[in-house]
């Protein structure tokens, strides 16, 4: 374990020193930010010094020096717009982000288990069908495109939920809804696999001769069983809804750490892409890595090397 954790520690100081280069080099590409933050009227003169305070001046590899020198000190400078530090900009909506998350999470999850369990109860194909189907249309539908169309009908047609920024609980609705869902078709396929190795082993066959009903067994006996390998799953997939909620946070004007992102973007403001870049590959390497250890400790079939 301590060897695994070792290796993976260095792999993500490797993938986040990438991102770090990587970001630098695609801020900049960007273009100059003093076009957007001087006025039209400003002469050269008066741009050059304002670029110098910035520290734009500089060569790009002396820049980018300066960067790295920063960033390992978690200083990414002072935000181009609003002054202060940027990684202080980006802290202030991490706790967004991960609510819209979290709560994206346990509502994929129950969704997930109520639905597997009807479709084994029920034991009906036509149930089943329309479900999965449902679940798999959902699922090859875009993020992005599914949360637009949630905002035509139940924000603009029907007004009856809010669709601009956190304000209340029914602004949770559809941006919940778009990720919860995003991940439905995955959970049902992993838990209907799961169900029917668990029918077909002799526990189960035992059960049911025994006398008790079919219900009673899948419940008691198999349900269980089902449930390691789904968390297992569920583990394993936590980086990516944490990924996918920056799209979602650009749709419905989230106040998270992606929206502070891509309003840094359309302003160029160096200090805050580089920080929300860095802050978002930080916790979906941090997670990966804790989901493969959890996983390992609920499932003993799972080897870390």
């Amino acid at each position: 374990m301590t060897r695994y954790v070792a290796i993976r520690l260095a792999q993500a100081a490797l993938t986040i020193y990438l991102i770090l280069t990587l970001t630098f080099v695609l801020a900049r590409m960007a273009g100059d930010p003093t076009a957007l933050l001087l006025p039209a009227e400003t002469n050269s003169e008066d741009a050059a010094i304002y670029r110098k305070a910035l520290g734009l001046d500089k060569p790009m590899f002396e820049q980018y020096i300066d960067y790295l020198k920063g960033a390992v000190h978690l200083d990414f400078g002072r935000s181009l717009r609003g002054g202060g530090p940027a990684l202080d900009f980006i802290t202030e909506r991490l706790p967004a982000t991960l609510k819209l998350a979290g709560i994206s999470l346990v509502v994929s999850i129950i969704l997930a288990l109520g639905l597997g369990l009807i479709i084994e109860l029920t034991n009906s194909e036509r149930l089943r069908t329309f479900i999965l189907s449902g679940a798999l249309l959902r699922e090859a539908i875009p993020a992005f495109v599914f949360a637009l169309m949630l905002i035509l009908l139940f924000g603009v047609k029907l007004q009856w939920l809010p669709f601009i920024g956190m304000n209340g609980f029914s602004s949770y609705v559809m941006p919940v809804a778009t990720l919860s869902s995003a991940t439905l078709a995955l959970y049902l396929r992993v838990l209907r696999s799961n169900f029917s190795d668990e029918r077909s082993k002799e526990y189960m066959r035992t059960a049911l001769a025994k006398g008790e009903s079919r219900s009673y067994a899948i419940i008691r006996e198999a349900f269980p069983n089902v449930l390691l390998p789904f968390i297992t799953v569920v583990a394993l997939n936590l980086g990516f809804l944490i990924v996918g909620s920056v799209l979602v946070e650009t749709v419905f004007s989230w106040p998270g750490v992606a929206y502070a992102m891509v309003q840094a973007v359309t302003q160029r403001d160096f200090p805050v892409i580089q920080a929300g870049v860095i802050m978002i590959a930080t916790v979906f390497v941090i997670v990966n890595i804790l989901a493969d250890i959890v996983s390992s400790k609920l499932d003993p079939r799972i080897e870390l090397s």
